[in-house]
């Protein structure tokens, strides 16, 4: 029974993003969507897409070091930059382990012990979380989300609605969660104490912290999509992407794989509009889909490129992080 525990933890993920883009492909053949992607401007898009990957990890570096200059001690933008880049390269295997980099870099240079590290690390994936389902609310109250017939904006609302629950419950309750924490149990102690310090004011600044970074993702492809030659109104990107996100942040497939596409794909096709599609060339589905693929394929190029340079210099096992991080 283990071992087919494993063997489905390891392999349904991948082959649950198998039988979506055979679904995708099936649908849009791979002829029409290479035909979308010689349409577009595809060297624009990429260096369009590096700057773009410079400014999130700057962004995501940025917030990062706010929270952990609140809950431990003072860290710069500049200290986080080298390993959030060395651990991109675990995150695309495991996310869950990237986040360990994050931890063994505190403990190493900053002396923090690894599950209070990993608590803050908690912290911020939460309200990410929070903040991506309240963009998602905001967003169906102003456009209809639907997937062929079926409306979405009600479900978004009840998870909204769950999500403030839920925070709002941890938030009062957690110092008592702690005090039903055996003392024992040092290591679990050190993953809640950032919820145990935290303040409602630490819980506006981290989500305000983070929204930047999520609105321009938004931004992004809004002028991403001008290298297809085509358009889709602000508007609709605003109602969209929250609910794309979610949906894609799900643990169905590895990194959203298949339902980041899907997701894109429908929730957008009525809303883009481009001269080939008039014309007849090819279809707003093929367009939105060799977006959503070139746009991973080059997230994921970056992140694996600069990632592992990063990582043989600063993490790899046989070296020692360098002083000049610190």
């Amino acid at each position: 029974m283990r071992l087919l525990f494993h063997v489905l933890k390891k392999y349904l993920p991948w082959l649950i993003a198998i039988v979506i883009f055979h679904q995708l492909f099936t649908q849009y053949p791979p002829a029409q969507i290479w035909e979308a992607c010689k349409q577009a401007n595809l060297i624009g898009l990429m260096i369009f897409m590096f700057f773009y990957f410079m400014l999130v990890l700057w962004l995501d570096c940025w917030g990062h070091a706010r929270v952990f200059t609140r809950f431990h001690a003072p860290m710069g933008t500049l200290e986080l930059v080298p390993v959030r880049l060395a651990s991109y390269v675990i995150m695309l295997i495991n996310y869950g382990a990237g986040q360990g980099v994050w931890a063994y870099f505190l403990k190493k240079k900053k002396s923090i012990p690894f599950f209070k590290a990993m608590g803050i690390l908690g912290f911020v994936i939460v309200l990410d979380f929070y903040l991506i389902t309240s963009m998602a609310f905001l967003g169906s109250l102003l456009a209809p989300l639907q997937i062929e017939n079926v409306s979405l904006n009600q479900w978004v609302q009840l998870l909204m609605l769950i999500a403030t629950i839920f925070i709002i419950t941890i938030y009062l309750l957690r110092k008592k969660i702690l005090k039903i924490i055996p003392n024992r149990w040092e290591k679990l102690h050190d993953l809640f104490l950032t919820l145990k310090e935290a303040r409602i004011k630490d819980l506006v600044a981290t989500l305000l912290l983070r929204l930047p970074l999520h609105l321009t993702f938004i931004v992004a492809i809004y002028s991403g999509i001008h290298f297809f030659h085509a358009h889709i109104p602000l508007t609709s990107l605003i109602a969209s992407i929250p609910l794309i996100y979610l949906i894609g942040s799900m643990p169905i497939t590895p990194g959203g794989l298949g339902t980041t596409q899907a997701a894109f794909v429908i929730l957008l096709k009525n809303d883009l509009i481009s001269p080939a599609v008039t014309a007849g060339v090819i279809s707003p589905e093929e367009i939105l889909l060799s977006m959503s693929l070139l746009w991973a394929f080059s997230n994921y190029l970056y992140k694996a490129s600069f990632g592992f340079v990063f990582f043989k210099k600063y993490l790899s096992p046989s070296r020692q992080i360098p002083e000049t991080l610190a």
